[in-house]
């Protein structure tokens, strides 16, 4: 993994390649010869190794520096100066952590590595190369610490040639961190407790001082060596506890022993002053020991909030809250959002329902007035999630805001996170769901009406479900309450072209997930959480909770192979027994959560207590597949998908239904489906009395079998649905809520596993946390190409290449191919199956993500359809829309959908004028694309200059050679000395010289992607241009129309006073009966202002018309502004995403073909 984006405050320059060996092998190649100029041009080296990667020059240099002072710095200040100082790393000192200076050794650096190497593979490894290139990084007066994180992150940034030096690069973090930290568990937490600002609660403090022999024998620091670097500096800038905001105190293993003595030996908070019995200190001891053991194993994790704050002054374990809108009114609004804002503060996400807030235009009681709708609320909280961040910047605040269908708000929320638009009308930082009614679906099949309603007019919709639903929505419609009504398919289509754009709104199924839910003798569930697991009862006064943890599944599988597991059939199974055990101890374990954990609002607390609600995720599914050589969408994998969801379902079952015995049932158990012998199979139309039976592979042999007959063998419990459905109708069970896949995030990361249940969106990516920017290979593909003999620098960068993807490498089998396929390479509907089969042991919902990458409407439609139809409680896609490829190609296709899709189609209607910060927004994006190309030609620039040393150094050698023709009998030795010393030097210049003739590739590519930017703004550019001239005299037509028309306005007002006047005259003479030929004049003058007065009536409503044409005119052309607008930020941020790409490549990479 290789972290782009450093934490510390310098930054080591130099590349890490495979080079070619003299043999013509590839060797993984990454270190230099240690040597640092100053001044001038390099006048001598020191032969370290015969076959390296040496940089002209490396040393740390800050990252704030311009192009000019890192082109100094790493040339020296004057290329012809004939006074540079050579220093020998050698001849520099090390400051010591208490302050000593000694000078630098580089066989203390070896040996350190080598002793952190034990297990790894040294065919892979070249410690020597990797100890020179540490050594090269340093400067006069270096700390340890700091390189510590040089090497770390020089072994990190070579992780994509072999996995083990990732490994390495954890080793050297973990072996850091134990430098730097307390020596055992009790001082750290007694240090945080008494001189650490009480981060550590003082029930964990009086533990340890009475017991602190015992727990520190139980800790096992050497288990920090295990994780990944990924993981630990995912660790390392989010989860261990700091003395302040950046002295590090725990280790990881201090971490896990913390949280498992949070969780079991910390007294509800609801009872401030107990204590435990020595019995019950002894038990939760013990139970605190097998959480700690399997937690440090990797066997499963608690969830972010948990890891963050148990065991501290702060307790709040929980992760999700579900949250009902106290009223509609401002009293109710702000109340929800202050409720919002303390939840959100305590770490924890949100899921917000808005169904019973009226809609824009609906007249207000009390201040007679009418309601600006939504749009303008969901701003203010959009601003909250915002300022109020989860846990004082550990993670960004995150709101989920959920809305029905019918809402008549529904097409201004659905434009709410678009990236073009008035900004007064987007609230971009929230996130947004569907909470859909099947009713919707299928008006949507059926091409039916769809009626838009205002909950202030039509109250009660947002609180029933199915058929009871249905009536209510239909009486309405019939009533005429309705605020409008639409083609369900036109708002179908808004909800998809939303999809496309910002991959939100989320889909939830409303009458599935009350359906299947064990909660629905509450009432009507009316929102999910941010991530769409979590589906839970909530009202006014109650705040739905939920707190979580994640089963590592790949660390389940048994093989005989070492870390990375065998794709050998028959040499690996999955053990069911330990699953079901470790899924129970997690279980009991969420349920201790609930009376441990501070609530931060009262109705958070309430309903907790209630229902007892806990949610059980799994992570690494797909390295479980690749480790027992299964693809991921075969039929094994499917039925072994099914079958692990069964077994953590029954087990969560049966250790609440355990819990339950003793403590007894949560507390609105009566009435729910499990009351009644209702298990979740059953709510998805399963026969009340049918149990599920699937088939898994055996332990002892490749063998398909019943999976009870296999629990019975291997666990010794047993699936006995039967049983299990009886003990419950009998003792009830503890929890009304137990399985609920979350995302995992996080967590997954730290145990060095792929995502929840997702297969691998690519063998090869770049994956963005907080703590950095990381290049992430898939360690089980590497190894298998490892042991087949594969795996080398040509097919690594073709993997590169290829965004990951293993399709097009020719040198790879067939059945690796097959078994390494990523998801923008598998059928949605397989990714729909499998979540329907795990379905029917998940008991809230899943986080569901489907992976498109280039999204129709008529692909979302049926994906959607097809999911539906599956019976699925979700079908939100979180990335169901994104194309998620490598950077590079990533880039390129969207500039090309840009120009070949966006571009073209919307610049060919009629544009409004360019406003001046239109205009100085155009200009910018043409100053950074010119910027770019300006930077690649500094970089030219460069290669001539090393180019030229490298001629000026060959020129040295040949005047070498013969002054020691010359003068070989006066000092035989030291020209020899200089002669090797010269050469070793034209071997450094000359390899480097090829790195750069490598790295120019990429930035061939990256000038090409900034002149395809170029030419494309340009070409917006003159067609504006085109466009403000046509509309001008668009304009200028308009007005003068409009002016005409102004004039016959006026003359038929003349007209008809003179009409009046007429008629008066008229009516004068027939009353008079005077007078016949002045009438008969009279009559004739009013026939012909008539005549007048209807042409001009004809030619007023021509006009009126063609007002109305330009009018829709002018609206379409500023919609399509509002497009060239977006498809501008969308080429400005591909600028800035490739500046500070170039800005992470040193200037000595670039290269002049």
């Amino acid at each position: 993994m290789l972290r782009l984006q450093h934490v510390s405050k310098l930054a080591f320059i130099g590349l890490h390649v495979f080079a070619t060996c003299a043999d013509g092998a590839a060797s993984p190649l990454g270190s230099s010869p240690p040597f640092i100029t100053r001044g001038g041009s390099t006048k001598a080296l020191k032969k370290d190794d015969d076959s390296a990667n040496i940089n002209i020059k490396s040393t740390l240099i800050p990252n704030d520096i311009t192009v000019e002072e890192r082109t100094t710095s790493l040339l020296g200040e004057s290329t012809t100066s004939q006074d540079s100082e050579v220093i020998d790393p050698s001849t520099l000192l090390v400051k010591k952590k208490d302050g000593r200076l000694e000078p630098i050794d580089k066989q203390k650096i070896l040996r350190r590595l080598e002793n952190l190497s034990e297990g790894l593979n040294l065919s892979f490894l070249s410690l020597p190369k990797l100890a020179s290139s540490i050594l090269l990084g340093t400067y006069p007066n270096v700390t340890t610490t700091e390189i510590d994180t040089l090497a770390s992150e020089t072994a990190g940034s070579m992780s994509t040639q072999h996995p083990d030096y990732g490994r390495l690069a954890a080793r050297i973090c973990a072996s850091a961190n134990h430098k730097s930290t307390p020596k055992t568990f009790s001082e750290a937490m007694l240090f945080l407790n008494e001189n650490g600002k009480g981060f550590v609660n003082n029930e964990i403090a009086d533990l340890v001082k009475r017991r602190g022999e015992e727990i520190n024998a139980r800790v096992q620091s050497d288990r920090d060596l295990e994780l990944t670097y990924f993981g630990f500096k995912t660790m390392e800038r989010s989860y261990l506890l700091k003395s302040d905001k950046e002295t590090i105190v725990e280790r990881p293993q201090y971490l896990w022993m913390r949280v498992a003595l949070g969780i079991h030996c910390c007294k509800s908070l609801d009872e401030p002053g107990a204590s435990f019995t020595k019995e019950e200190e002894d038990a939760n001891l013990e139970a605190a020991f097998e959480t700690y053991d399997l937690m440090s194993r990797g066997y499963f994790t608690h969830a972010s909030p948990t890891l963050f704050h148990a065991g501290t002054t702060h307790p709040q374990l929980s992760s999700c809250f579900l949250v009902q809108m106290s009223d509609d009114s401002i009293n109710g609004i702000y109340d929800t959002l202050k409720r919002c804002a303390v939840i959100s503060k305590a770490a924890g996400g949100i899921g917000l329902c808005v169904h019973n807030i009226r809609a824009r235009g609906t007249f207000i009681k009390g201040t007679r007035g009418v309601s600006n709708g939504l749009v303008p609320m969901l701003r203010v909280y959009d601003v909250t999630s915002h300022y109020v961040d989860q846990g004082g910047g550990k993670r960004p605040g995150a709101f989920a805001v959920y809305l029905e269908p019918w809402h008549a708000d529904i097409f201004d929320v659905l434009n709410l996170k678009k990236n073009h638009g008035k900004e007064e009308q987007r609230a971009r930082n929230l996130f947004y769901g569907l909470w859909v009614p099947d009713l919707f679906m299928k008006r949507v099949q059926g091409n039916g009406m769809w009626s838009l309603m205002c909950p202030d007019l039509c109250p009660g919709l947002a609180h029933c479900h199915g058929e009871e639903f249905d009536r209510l929505y239909a009486q309405y419609e019939s009533e005429g309450r309705y605020t409008r009504q639409v083609r369900a398919r036109e708002l179908w289509a808004a909800i998809l072209d939303a999809q496309i754009e910002t991959g939100t709104p989320y889909l939830l199924y409303k009458d599935a997930a009350n359906k299947k839910s064990n909660q629905q003798n509450l009432g009507t569930i009316q929102c999910s959480n941010l991530c769409t697991e979590i589906i839970q009862y909530t009202d006014e006064d109650e705040v739905a909770v939920c707190n979580l943890a994640s089963i590592c599944l790949a660390k389940f599988v048994v093989t005989e192979r070492g870390r990375y597991g065998s794709t050998t059939p028959g040499k690996a199974y999955f053990d069911h027994e330990q699953l079901h055990k470790v899924a129970k101890i997690v279980t009991k374990n969420l349920d201790k959560v609930i009376d441990a954990n501070l609530y931060p609002i009262d109705g958070a607390k309430k309903s907790n207590r209630r229902h007892r609600p806990v949610g059980i995720g799994v992570s690494g599914l797909a390295d479980t597949f690749l480790r027992l050589g299964l693809p991921f969408a075969s039929k094994k994998a499917k039925e072994l998908n099914e079958a692990i969801f069964e077994t953590i379902y029954h087990a969560a079952l049966e250790a609440s239904n355990e819990n339950a015995k003793k403590k007894g049932s949560y507390e609105s158990f009566e009435g729910s489906p499990a009351s009644k012998g209702k298990l979740q199979f059953n709510l998805w139309d399963m026969d009340d009395d049918e149990t599920p039976s699937r088939r898994v592979y055996r332990k002892d042999e490749q063998t398909e079998i019943e999976l009870q007959k296999y629990a019975d063998e291997v666990s010794g419990v047993g699936y006995d649905w039967e049983k299990l459905r009886s003990n419950i109708i009998e003792h009830g069970l503890r929890n009304s809520l137990l399985v609920a896949p979350m995302p995992t995030a996080s967590t997954s990361q730290i145990l060095g596993v792929n995502e929840c249940f997702e297969p691998f969106a690519s063998n090869m990516y770049v994956r963005r946390v907080k703590a950095g920017e990381f290049i992430i290979a898939n360690p089980h593909l590497i190894q298998d190409l490892t042991d087949l003999g594969l795996w080398n620098q040509n097919v690594r960068n073709q993997l590169m290449g290829d965004g990951g993807s293993v399709a097009k490498i020719d040198c790879i089998p067939d059945h690796l191919k097959e078994l390494y396929k990523t998801v923008w390479e598998m059928k949605m509907k397989d990714i729909i199956d499998m979540a329907s089969d795990r379905g029917k042991f998940i008991d809230q919902s899943q986080s569901l993500n489907l992976f498109i990458a280039d999204p129709t409407t008529d692909k979302l439609t049926a994906m959607h359809f097809y999911a539906w139809k599956k019976g699925l409680k979700v079908r939100a896609v979180r990335k169901s829309v994104l194309i998620f490829l490598q950077k590079h190609k990533a880039a390129i296709q969207k500039i090309k959908k840009q120009n070949g899709e966006l571009a073209t189609l919307k610049l060919r209607q009629q544009t409004p004028p360019l406003t001046p910060s239109e205009r100085r927004e155009m200009d910018g994006c043409l100053r950074k694309a010119s910027n770019s190309h300006q930077e690649t030609d500094e970089k030219d620039d460069l290669l001539v200059i090393i180019s030229k040393r490298l001629t000026d150094a060959e020129k040295e050698l040949h005047l070498l050679k013969e002054d020691r023709v010359e003068h070989a009998h006066n000092d035989n030795s030291k020209k020899t000395k200089s002669n090797n010393d010269s050469q070793i030097q034209i071997a450094s210049l000359t390899t480097h010289l090829h790195e750069l003739a490598t790295q120019h590739e990429l930035d061939t590519l990256r000038l090409s992607l900034q002149e395809d930017k170029l030419k494309k703004i340009m070409a917006l550019h003159n067609e504006y241009t085109t466009r403000h001239a046509a509309l001008k005299k668009e304009m200028h037509i308009y007005e003068s129309e409009r002016n005409q028309l102004e004039e016959y306005k006026e003359e038929v007002a003349e007209l008809r006073e003179q009409n009046h006047f007429l008629e008066q005259q008229v009516t004068k003479l027939c009353d008079g009966g005077n007078n016949e030929e002045e009438m008969q004049m009279l009559q004739d003058t009013l026939l012909q202002k008539e005549s007048a007065h209807e042409m001009l009536l004809e030619e007023i409503i021509k006009l009126t018309g063609e007002n109305e044409r330009l009018r829709l005119l002018l609206r379409q052309s500023d919609q399509k502004a509002k497009d060239i607008k977006s498809c501008y930020r969308e080429l400005e941020d591909l600028a800035l995403e490739e500046a500070k790409l170039s800005e992470s490549v040193d200037l000595s990479d670039a290269t002049d073909r």
